[in-house]
């Protein structure tokens, strides 16, 4: 982690594992500064880096997810009309309302984003915000570390801007398979301020999951639909979209050079110092840079450590108090037969092991916890019935959560517990 390294010698059963620590979780951007109020390059760059994620990948997938479940537009409109809600329904019809068909309307539609990300936003904003905007206590609204943004101007000579509609504009023709050049066109979008619109200022606040629809959008989703299919242009094609994928080593794809000019146009527009494209690599890519010296450093310590064998000081065992101890690369295994129920598995493991189970989890999914609506009643159920194996499948992984004898405690997971289908043969 450039000048920063890490040296751990593990020895089964009497050390602590890889898995015994967690990397500190990674400081994130408050989802207000990203989208209103940045204040450092960083900031635009992780912005730019949502927006390629946003337009290029997830939406693209949620687009295709929503047309392998209903696979025509004609089976949709009939639904809407019906009065039945489909999830996604309308960001899907707009997108296809609005797909672009040629390398022209794709430099098009990059254009219109130019406006929208550098000159709407800024213009709502100070709507919103105006300059001599004041809180509760007097003070002024635009004060460090919030810095005012100004609408940027679309010059047809600027490189960074036209860096922007090229590479925003190829990435739109890739993901909607149109072919490209490198011809830019010029537009102009105007910009109507909405009251409506609520700006976050809490840096608590996190990005919202869903963002409901109007009973307006949804009548403009059927109008649109209906003049798609209409037109032909809502066909078994124009169901597909191609996600990218991110990838900052290959300079030929686009993905940083949309990233750099975003984000230095959105730098631009806050007054902030922009970053050159090998800058915004590093950080859009969140590239730790290697350095001889700490390499150098840390293999010395790791031979060393195997010389002289010394590195013992994380042995750990959990000790019960009625006696039963067990290491964290211990694992327990209980042999079950076809009819084996849930309440069997359970009693195996209290007469094998000498605690008393609590909770049965597979993964992320609870097979078993008392407290639980229904769960009682799957004490009767087979483990193949629960667990559902395929035909090669030989045993389960599990988890399984005991009560200490220490009232007050909570309850604390054992070893992995291996479940075997059936006995298998000495």
């Amino acid at each position: 982690m450039g000048t920063k390294g890490h040296t751990e010698v593990i020895v089964p059963h009497l050390t602590e594992s890889y898995n015994s620590h967690r990397d500190p979780p990674e400081e994130e951007i408050p989802f207000c500064t990203l989208k209103s109020f940045p204040a450092a390059i960083e900031h635009t760059i992780q912005w730019a880096r949502d927006k390629f994620e946003s337009s290029f990948s997830h939406k693209p997938s949620l687009f295709n997810k929503f047309w392998q479940t209903y696979p025509s537009a004609e089976e949709v409109l009939q639904r809407i009309k019906s009065g039945e809600s489909l999830e996604g329904c309308f960001h899907v019809i707009k997108t296809l309302s609005r797909r672009p068909r040629s390398w022209t309307q794709c430099v098009e539609l990059a254009r219109v984003k130019f406006e929208k990300y550098f000159s709407h936003k800024a213009l709502q904003l100070l709507h919103s915000f105006p300059l001599d905007t004041r809180l509760k206590d007097g003070s002024l609204f635009w004060q460090s570390p919030k810095r005012p943004p100004f609408p940027v101007k679309f010059e047809f000579n600027d490189p960074l801007h036209c860096g922007f509609i090229v590479s925003a504009a190829k990435l739109f023709a890739t993901v909607y398979c149109v072919p490209f050049t490198e011809k830019v066109i010029h537009i102009v979008t105007v910009f109507q301020p909405h009251n409506l619109d609520v700006v976050q200022t809490d840096e608590t606040a996190r990005k919202p999951d869903h963002i409901p629809v109007s009973s307006e959008d949804e009548r403009n989703a059927i109008f649109q639909l209906e003049k798609s299919i209409l037109s032909n242009e809502a066909l078994e094609n124009d169901l597909q979209m191609k996600p990218i994928s991110f990838e900052k080593d290959d300079d030929s794809n686009g993905h940083i050079d949309f990233i750099t000019a975003a984000s230095n146009l959105r730098a631009k527009m806050y007054n902030i110092e922009p970053a050159d494209r090998f800058k915004t690599k590093r950080i859009a890519g969140k590239i730790i840079p290697a350095i001889a010296t700490a390499t150098a450093a840390v293999s010395g310590l790791v031979r060393m450590f195997f010389k002289i064998n010394a590195f013992i000081s994380n042995l750990i065992f959990f000790f019960l108090i009625n006696g039963i101890s067990f290491t964290i690369w211990d694992r327990w295994t209980i042999y079950g037969k076809e009819d084996f129920t849930l309440l069997d598995f359970i009693n195996a493991v209290r007469e094998k092991y000498g605690i008393e189970p609590t909770m049965v989890v597979q993964g992320v999914k609870m097979l078993y916890v008392p407290v639980m609506p229904g769960h009682i009643k799957r004490l009767k159920l087979t483990m193949q019935k629960l667990v559902k194996p395929s035909a090669d499948k030989k045993y389960v992984d599990l988890t399984v959560s005991f009560a200490p004898e220490t009232d007050g405690e909570e309850d604390l997971p054992g070893p992995p517990v291996r479940y075997y289908f059936v006995q298998e043969d000495n």
